[in-house]
């Protein structure tokens, strides 16, 4: 797998099981900052997330939206739909859903069948 492919371009199709590995492996990151940092420890009084599990999130925007892009090309939808994940608990639904629907059989107007 070229990951910094997978990572960085909107270009292409990814298969379920390269979704789920990318985007778990970076929420993951985003829980363990936000432990080591205490934000998950939120008390009334404090800022709500920390400097650190700030850069973080904007660090790994790119990624999870290239990484959903390239799964919405594999149902052959538009990366635009990307936008859903920026409404609350609609995220969570698009989440899910790009996760589990089915890709295009065969070729679609984004690429061929993905390799992985």
């Amino acid at each position: 797998m070229d990951w910094k492919f997978i990572l960085t371009s909107l270009d292409g199709r990814i298969g379920k099981k390269t979704y789920w590995i990318a985007m778990l492996g970076m929420i993951a990151v985003n829980l363990v900052v936000a432990v080591l940092t205490g934000d998950a420890n939120w008390q009334p009084g404090q800022p709500l997330f920390s400097t650190a599990s700030t850069v973080v999130a904007l660090v790994l925007l790119w990624p999870m939206l290239a990484v959903a892009g390239k799964r919405w090309h594999d149902q052959d939808k538009s990366a635009w739909f990307n936008l859903l994940y920026f409404i609350p608990l609609v995220n969570l639904v698009a989440l899910i859903w790009n996760g589990v629907a089915d890709g295009t059989p065969g070729n679609n107007r984004f690429g061929g069948i993905p390799p992985y």
